[in-house]
Formats: structure tokens, C-alpha cells, sequence
């Protein structure tokens, strides 16, 4: 056989492979689809357990009032990070020479409500404490009369 019929068949060879080939080329798939369940979020709630009360009615120089104030909180979700806050007398100021200060305690733990604690899902049982303090020696305000208003605590949740 001469070369040019050799390189004839050798071609016609090549092609037909590459032709018959190329129909039958695959590659191996699969797929499956899952469900992705649901992502919901948390909460935090403040809720009074009833109303507060102060101890005393009149202050006189150097003496203290203590409004107490019983709150139930519900954190859903974990490592939720919650600082407290209050605010007595959104109505008013606080008369010259009387300072107030708040305190928490939660779940029979003291917390001073600024610094933020990080809370697992769960109830939690909190005690606000208000102190009013009139300044000892204070010669100003006898007889006068103030309302406190409302008192507001706040959870709020920091980052």
C-alpha cells in the first residue's frame, strides 16, 4: 500500500472515531434537593408584674425614698446581650438638692443595669430599685410638692 492510501485510512479512521464519539460523551451528574427547615428570630420583652410603691411619702433632709418595681423579662435566643435603664419623672426635674439612682437585681443576683450582661433564653425575674436621696443640711425645698410622673425601665439590647 502506497503512503498516500495509508494516510488515507489512517484519517478517515481518526474521524470516524471522533464522530462516532462525540454523541456518546457524557459525564456523571446528580442532584437532590433538602428542605432548608426556617431560621426565626428572638425577642426581648420588659413586662410589669404589677404596679410599684414607694416606702415613704415625705422626705426630709438626709433621708432616702425607694420606689420598687418588679418586671418579668423573656429573652428568646441565646447570648443576647441586655443592658437596664431607668427614668423617673419624665413629667418633671428632680427638685434641687434630691438625686436619684437606680439598682437591679435579677434572679436574686445584683445588677447595676448600666454594665451589659449577657442572658441565655429564659424568664427572668428582675427587681428595679429606685432611690431618692434629699440632701442632707438641704434648706430649700420644704413643703414642696413633686410628682414623679411616670417611671420608665428599659431593656434594650446592645451589640
Amino acid at each position: 500500500m502506497n503512503k498516500l492510501v495509508k494516510g488515507g485510512l489512517a484519517a478517515a479512521a481518526g474521524i470516524a472515531l471522533l464522530m462516532g464519539g462525540a454523541g456518546s460523551l457524557a459525564y456523571w451528574n446528580a442532584s437532590e434537593t433538602s428542605s432548608s427547615g426556617q431560621i426565626q428570630t428572638g425577642h426581648l420583652t420588659l413586662s410589669a408584674d404589677a404596679a410599684g410603691s414607694w416606702d415613704v411619702a415625705k422626705l426630709a433632709p438626709g433621708h432616702t425614698a425607694t420606689y420598687t418595681q418588679v418586671f418579668h423579662l423573656s429573652v428568646v435566643g441565646d447570648g443576647i446581650e441586655v443592658a437596664l435603664a431607668s427614668q423617673i419623672g419624665t413629667g418633671g426635674t428632680l427638685p434641687t438638692d434630691i438625686t436619684q439612682s437606680t439598682s437591679y437585681d435579677i434572679d436574686g443576683t445584683a445588677w447595676n443595669g448600666t454594665d451589659t450582661k449577657t442572658l441565655n433564653e429564659g424568664d427572668y425575674t428582675v427587681t428595679a430599685t429606685v432611690t431618692v436621696t434629699f440632701a442632707a443640711g438641704a434648706t430649700g425645698e420644704m413643703d414642696e410638692s413633686y410628682t414623679p410622673g411616670v417611671v420608665t425601665f428599659t431593656a434594650t439590647q446592645q451589640l
